[in-house]
């Protein structure tokens, strides 16, 4: 989870559950699973379907309307079987590891930084555009996304 202060201080990190929702909401993998759809809309469904980026909704709802929700008990077990489902793929060998069990390599990964800086100055577009172009949204949601 970010630090809770600078650029992140306004995250409602001191409410129950918090960490596990951004777990899944900071995944591009979790945030995007149909899966977690459900807890996204019970938090604020039409955030949700503004933006459609889970990190935006957990820093917009309100500390109450997270306490609120994290007190029935279905939506607890249902962040808590999600998260033990994504820790369970990251822990898991992947396709290398499960190839050649006999490697001294524990992890590959190739990128070249300026693939990673035109894919991050993309995704910022987008989720710039969706969040200015959504009608009724408040401009300070707008304004957190770099």
């Amino acid at each position: 989870m970010p630090p809770a202060d600078g650029m992140f201080s306004h995250v409602p990190a001191d409410v129950d559950g918090f960490d596990l929702l951004a777990e899944l909401a900071l995944d591009m993998r979790w945030s995007w699973n149909q899966a977690a759809d459900q807890l996204w809309r019970q938090l604020d469904s039409e955030l949700g379907q503004h933006t459609h980026n889970p990190w935006v909704l957990l820093q917009t709802v309100s500390r109450e309307r997270l306490r609120h929700a994290w007190v029935d008990g279905q939506f607890r077990d249902k962040v808590g079987t999600l998260v033990r489902a994504r820790r369970e793929v990251l822990d898991a060998p992947a396709w290398f590891q499960r190839s050649h069990p006999q490697s001294t390599l524990t992890r590959v990964a190739h990128t070249e930084d300026t693939t990673a800086d035109r894919l991050y100055a993309a995704l910022g577009s987008v989720l710039r555009w969706r969040c200015d172009s959504a009608r009724g949204l408040p401009h300070s949601v707008a304004a957190m996304i770099p």
